[in-house]
């Protein structure tokens, strides 16, 4: 349509047309994921990133539904661009990107460096702390998880969360003797 306005005369009407075609578009895809028609959503939703690839919902809409139909590569890949834009989600994500990795895929090392991402924004977070020292130590590199730990411990030696970690590294090595 902005192609046959070549002199902006219908600007405003071409703005609500657009306004108009993506408002279908989101109902329809919020029809589908509500029927729980969840291919089409996630290809409805994914449309919608296309035409705006600036819209945060659409991308957790689309990752929320990837993850339903199990494509958790094209989840993680949709939440991660979530946290790109530092929204206030970014944490959470950040988690559940972890979570998928390590529980539906398998996947340690991809977790791993998921887990060295959310440190890199989040480094007081325990709960990542402890995904990472608890993969560490299923991986056998106790050494990995303490040095992290006592990298934290030197940072804020008040912070009880480290010393509880450093303690269950201990503990989980006494497990294995």
């Amino acid at each position: 349509v902005k192609a046959l306005d070549t002199k902006n005369a219908e600007k405003d009407n071409v703005t609500s047309a657009e306004i108009n075609i993506r408002n279908s578009i989101m109902i329809r895809g919020m029809k589908a994921y509500k029927n729980k028609d969840y291919p089409s959503a996630l290809n409805i939703f994914e449309q919608l990133i296309t035409i705006n690839p600036q819209d945060t919902s659409m991308y957790l809409n689309a990752g929320v539904t990837a993850k339903l139909v199990k494509d958790y590569p094209k989840a993680i890949t949709h939440f991660k661009k979530v946290i790109s834009f530092n929204t206030p989600e970014a944490r959470d994500l950040y988690a559940e990107v972890v979570s998928m990795q390590l529980t539906d895929m398998k996947d340690t090392t991809a977790a791993l460096a998921s887990l060295n991402d959310a440190l890199l924004k989040f480094p007081e977070d325990g709960g990542f702390v402890g995904s990472q020292t608890d993969i560490y130590i299923a991986k056998g590199d106790i050494e990995k998880s303490q040095e992290a730990l006592t990298k934290l411990i030197a940072k804020d030696a008040n912070k009880a969360v480290y010393h509880y970690l450093m303690g269950d590294t201990y503990y989980k090595q006494a497990l294995n003797i």
